[in-house]
């Protein structure tokens, strides 16, 4: 924490620097800042991220240099999605460049922040209240031990344009790349669609209620997943198996979500709620955050139970953020620095309760493998 501390606090003060002076040109480039501090800690970190780790070192290893991989033979006989065969590119033109498994982590860290500042900057008044909540829910889990599902969530990123605008070629050939990354963003092609749901007051509390009753059936331990099995045979090939895999709760390792998730959910539900009429819905980019905070309803409820859902989770909780900038963008200053302080606190626990507890606490004390006179085309020995 010695490291992340610092960090996070730098943050916490630049958002609320950047909620009293209201310029958004400072309150970027603070940002800007602050991520490149992100890339540097989450790209350089020496064994940390938990067993994935170690995967991630072997896979890298067993990757083919990228004159050896023939991508149409791979893909005729693994299929596009299922296999992860995004990831095994990625490996294997890291090795071509002559970088290690480090310059790997590198250009993930990369990858990921860059295109969370890049691609989420335009949807926020102050960008700052992102980047403290991202030490929160995406700093030491998905940027240190899901290393191809932040790609994946990167690529989602990149597609929210796309989606929004209705660009259905644009949009589907970013979510199946990532889906050729990490096989859980097969959840975002029919995410398309949302975009022909009608928003309102009513409707939003109807489905609030309805879903969050729904957590009953993880409670009863009822097997919700099993009703996917049956695309299982429709998409047949690798893509079949990991979705009957999925179906039966052997895909990802990982637990139930705790109820926690569902009132953390519900507390910004009813922010939502009180300011919806606050709220201009025919601005699209409003009302398409809108409609992703509403996923992550049933991932909390009435999928609970299941690891592979509650993964799927990491593509919209971005939205939390924004929501909360949206929601205190015309309150007065006072009431605002109220709110981030209040974000702040939160975040940094949760940033501090999951290094302690992940992995027995293994990423609390972090190392970097500059400190081991180590360099990007550095490969590692993983025992």
């Amino acid at each position: 924490m010695i490291v992340y501390a610092p960090l996070f606090i730098v943050a916490a003060l630049a958002m609320l620097f950047s909620g009293m002076i209201g310029n958004r040109k400072i309150t970027e480039m603070l940002g800007f800042v602050i991520i490149l501090g992100l890339v540097i800690v989450s790209g350089t970190r020496y064994h940390l991220g938990g067993y994935d780790y170690q995967n991630y070192v072997y896979m890298f290893k067993q990757a083919p240099s990228l004159a050896q991989f023939n991508l149409i033979d791979y893909i005729k006989l693994n299929g596009l999605i299922g296999n992860d065969i995004g990831w095994t590119l990625l490996n294997s033109l890291i090795k071509s460049l002559g970088m290690g498994f480090y310059g790997l982590t590198m250009f993930v860290a990369l990858f990921f922040w860059l295109s969370m500042f890049f691609g989420l900057k335009k949807f926020f008044a102050n960008i700052n209240v992102l980047i403290v909540i991202v030490f929160y829910k995406y700093f030491l889990d998905m940027s240190f031990v899901y290393m191809r599902q932040s790609i994946a969530v990167a690529l989602f990123i990149i597609a929210l344009p796309a989606l929004r605008d209705r660009k259905i070629i644009r949009y589907m050939i970013l979510v199946i790349l990532a889906a050729s990354v990490h096989f859980s963003a097969i959840i975002l092609i029919p995410l398309y669609w949302i975009g022909n749901i009608k928003l309102s007051k009513k409707k939003v509390i109807s489905y609030s209620i309805i879903f969050t009753f729904s957590f009953v059936a993880s409670l009863m331990h009822i097997d919700v997943m099993s009703i996917f099995s049956s695309f299982a045979n429709l998409i047949g090939g690798t893509g079949g198996t990991k979705i009957s895999e999925a179906a039966a709760g052997n895909l990802y390792g990982g637990n139930a979500t705790n109820i926690l998730h569902l009132l953390e959910f519900w507390v910004l539900n009813l922010f939502l709620l009180l300011k919806y009429e606050t709220i201009d819905l025919g601005d699209k980019s409003n009302a398409l955050i809108i409609r992703l905070f509403l996923i992550l309803l049933p991932i909390y409820s009435l999928f609970a139970g299941s690891p592979i859902m509650v993964r799927d989770g990491f593509y919209f909780l971005f939205t939390y953020a924004i929501l909360l900038d949206l929601l205190t963008k015309n309150v007065t200053i006072k009431n605002r620095l109220v709110t981030y302080m209040v974000i702040a606190t939160i975040s940094f626990y949760g940033m501090y309760r999951f290094a302690t507890n992940f992995d027995n606490g293994a990423s609390y004390h972090y190392d970097s493998f500059l400190m081991h006179k180590e360099n990007l085309k550095t490969n590692v020995n993983v025992e």
